[in-house]
């Protein structure tokens, strides 16, 4: 049985890398801050994953004749909306503060995918280019999918391209939640499942048996 094991090879965390992924979050922190809108709800598909999420929260399950084509951001942040008051701005604000806090944890798989390819340097300033790229800035303050799909995205192909098969797997899984948020992750599917028999060397076995 192999044994799972995240060890520095693998994973090319060091100490000088978590002090300056650490300065990285707290200045992506700070910089969200600025522009965070207080006073601003939701526009477009997003009113209608706050919407589904507060009922959600209200019924205790999934909201019948509701066709919301992707409910895992909604079932997510539902959780959430169990721990404050019933206040339409403070569950507005929470759902981007969560928005936010993926946004900025995502620089952690991105950094570890980056280590596979690239020397920590390099790879830092990939985390910080991700994190301050202005697009993924003002779609994290508008409390949409994107950041958890992309947070999802980022720590599959973190695991997928290890070498032990059981943390593979998981990536599998992964794959799953993330076409709950946003189905385009099916594609995936193919090309994932592909892969991991070239790298099994198992192509032919799986083929003609």
């Amino acid at each position: 049985m192999s044994e799972i094991r995240l060890d520095k090879e693998n994973f090319g965390i060091t100490k000088n890398a978590v002090f300056s992924l650490a300065i990285i979050a707290i200045i992506a922190i700070v910089l969200r801050l600025i522009y965070f809108p207080t006073e601003v709800p939701f526009r477009l598909d997003v009113v209608d994953y706050f919407g589904y999420a507060i009922k959600m929260n209200q019924v205790g399950h999934f909201p019948t004749n509701w066709p919301l084509a992707n409910n895992g951001w909604s079932s997510f942040i539902s959780f959430f909306y169990m721990f404050i008051p019933n206040n339409f701005f403070d569950a507005v604000h929470l759902q981007r503060l969560l928005s936010v806090s993926i946004s900025i944890i995502t620089i952690i798989p991105v950094y570890f995918l980056s280590r596979k390819f690239f020397n920590e340097k390099i790879s830092l300033i990939g985390a910080a280019i991700f994190v301050f790229e202005p697009r993924i800035v003002l779609n994290s303050l508008q409390g949409d999918t994107m950041p958890l799909y992309i947070l999802l995205i980022a720590v599959l192909f973190c695991l997928f391209l290890t070498k032990n098969n059981k943390i593979m797997y998981s990536s599998f899984v992964l794959l799953a939640l993330a076409s709950t948020v946003r189905y385009e992750a099916l594609v995936l599917f193919l090309p994932m499942t592909i892969m991991f028999f070239i790298k099994r060397k198992n192509v032919n076995k799986k083929i003609f048996y």
